[in-house]
């Protein structure tokens, strides 16, 4: 079994899950604007069989690919929601966890100093 295939196997069931969400939304948009999955195809450049997977969630889709077809859509402003620092709340735990309690003064600078 090839290494790509064995990562496809070892991806979490709701990593998979959202992969087709996005895969269903991204068919839903290009629906909507009444395109083909041809026409898709074209404006990004690639297969219309890589369409029909950027669909059907295959996790074996490059992420670029997918952004790609989101640009093509115009919905990428979309993408900058992900992973965003102040949408963290493992990430904010962790950062105010460590937080020093504790604040010890600096050296005091000279307020005369020019």
């Amino acid at each position: 079994m090839s290494k790509r295939s064995k990562n496809k196997l070892m991806l979490p069931p709701n990593v998979k899950e959202i992969l087709g969400h996005v895969g269903r939304n991204i068919k839903t948009a290009r629906v909507n604007r009444t395109f083909t999955q041809q026409h898709l195809a074209n404006l990004i450049g690639v297969d219309r069989n890589t369409i029909r997977r950027i669909e059907h969630g295959d996790p074996g889709v490059s992420f670029g690919l997918i952004a790609h077809a989101l640009w093509a859509l115009q919905l990428d402003q979309d993408l900058q929601l992900l992973a965003k620092p102040e949408n963290d709340k493992l990430g904010l735990s962790l950062s105010r966890a460590n937080m020093k309690t504790r604040v010890r003064p600096g050296t005091p600078d000279d307020e005369y100093d020019f």
